[in-house]
C-alpha cells in the first residue's frame, strides 16, 4: 500500500449523496498537474426503479475556469440495473488543461452516488475487473 500511494494521489471527487430529480452533482475540482492520466471511481448505492445517472468528465486550463467536457470520457445513461455497482473513467491528463472534474446528473429519480480521482503516471492497461464493476471506459 505505501508503495502505491507514492505514485498516486487520490482526491474525493464527488461526496457521497442522495441525488434527487434533476439533481446536478457538486463536484470538487481536481488539480491534476504532474500526472499524465487520471482514473474516476464512481459508485452506485441505491437507484429508484426510473433513475438514471449520467457523468462526463471535464477540464479546464486554470483552476475555477471554464470546465468542458473531455471527449468520450463519459458514463451516459446508468440505469437502475446499475444499482450498487462501480463505474470506472480512465483518461489522459491534458498539460493544457489539467484541472478536472466530473458533472453529474440524475436525470428522472433518486440515486446514490460518489466518486474518487486517482492521479497516477504511466501508459494505460485495461484493468481487469470483479462482477461489481459494471463499465470501464478507457481512452
Amino acid at each position: 500500500m505505501d508503495n502505491l500511494m507514492r505514485i498516486t494521489k487520490v482526491m474525493k471527487a464527488i461526496a457521497p449523496i442522495y441525488g434527487t430529480t434533476n439533481h446536478t452533482t457538486t463536484a470538487t475540482e481536481v488539480d491534476a498537474r504532474g500526472y499524465s492520466r487520471a482514473m474516476w471511481i464512481i459508485s452506485t448505492g441505491a437507484m429508484n426503479a426510473t433513475a438514471v445517472l449520467e457523468i462526463e468528465v471535464q477540464s479546464a486550463t486554470a483552476t475555477g475556469g471554464t470546465f468542458a467536457d473531455v471527449t468520450s470520457a463519459a458514463l451516459v445513461d446508468a440505469t437502475s440495473a446499475s444499482e450498487g455497482k462501480i463505474f470506472i473513467i480512465d483518461h489522459p491528463v491534458s498539460v493544457t488543461k489539467p484541472f478536472l472534474k466530473i458533472a453529474g446528473t440524475s436525470k428522472t429519480a433518486r440515486v446514490n452516488v460518489s466518486a474518487v480521482c486517482l492521479l497516477y503516471n504511466g501508459s494505460h492497461k485495461s484493468p481487469s475487473n470483479s462482477s461489481d464493476v459494471a463499465q470501464v471506459i478507457a481512452i
